[in-house]
């Protein structure tokens, strides 16, 4: 009785042409970025709450330190634009934290391409709702709009802190 040559050393192909040990890395690799964009999530939830947190804060802190803060002059009208200021701060580092999710999504979806899923891979179903539905809400869209309103809405409240001051009558 004769024997086949013994195959290459290492572990058996996977159906899709992958070394096993190659799909455990793209497998890890998916999990890693999957975690990181939920990271990132985390974190644009938790600066939208601090965000309106410390708009409050430093509202409330001058609506109730109105004499207090009287004669202080061009320190006032520092202040009051404060609050705009550090959401656009905010806004800027949202900006940065989405393009790391899409660049990431992005990243997803050649993983799952190489892994032959089909639309079965979150993040090439996820573009495909996309492409199907343009106008649905996004977290580009919301985000957009949640910082530009709290911006916007941080401005008004500066100019009518202002007018209220007369710091605008001629």
């Amino acid at each position: 009785m004769s024997t086949a040559p013994p195959g290459p050393a290492g572990p058996p192909p996977t159906p899709d042409g992958l070394a096993a040990v190659t799909h455990d890395v793209l497998k890890e690799e998916h999990k890693q970025r999957r975690q990181e964009i939920g990271e990132m999530r985390g974190r644009m939830e938790a600066d939208n709450r601090n965000g309106l947190i410390l708009t409050g804060v430093i509202w409330s802190w001058l609506a109730t330190n109105q004499t207090a803060t009287a004669g202080h002059g061009y320190f006032m009208s520092v202040i009051v634009f404060l609050p705009a200021a550090l959401m656009g701060f905010f806004c800027f580092r949202w900006y940065a934290m989405h393009k790391s999710i899409f660049t990431n999504a992005a990243y997803l979806r050649e993983l799952e391409a190489w892994a032959n899923t089909g639309l079965l891979g979150w993040e090439t179903w996820l573009q495909e709702q996309r492409r199907k539905a343009p106008t649905t809400a996004s977290l580009m869209r919301t985000g957009g709009a949640f910082w530009a309103g709290l911006i916007a809405a941080n401005l008004l409240l500066a100019v009518f802190f202002g007018i209220s001051r007369g710091w605008f009558a001629g």
